[in-house]
């Protein structure tokens, strides 16, 4: 089951990376560096919120892998339909 999750993570990181450079080079620099601040605090909280809880077991490292997905192609999406604004 993880081995598809990564598989699909994988997906969905190429799709994310690819709407965040399509973005980043259309917008001036003032914005670009808005963008990237708030793709690292998205980072941030994918980061935590994923994670399973110390000690857990197998369950949780399979939700944690969904959860990666699930969020990284959120955020895909949400990168995807954005019109960059000069």
């Amino acid at each position: 089951m993880v081995a598809c999750s990564n598989e699909e993570y994988a997906y969905q990181d190429k799709r994310l990376n690819d709407a965040y450079k399509r973005l980043m080079s259309a917008l001036p620099a003032a914005k670009q560096a808005s963008l990237r601040a708030e793709e690292r605090k998205w980072v941030t909280f994918k980061t935590k919120h994923c994670k399973p809880p110390a000690g857990s077991g197998t369950l949780a490292i399979v939700e944690s892998s969904q959860c990666a997905v699930d969020e990284t192609a959120k955020r895909a999406r949400e990168l995807e339909g954005r019109k960059p604004s000069r």
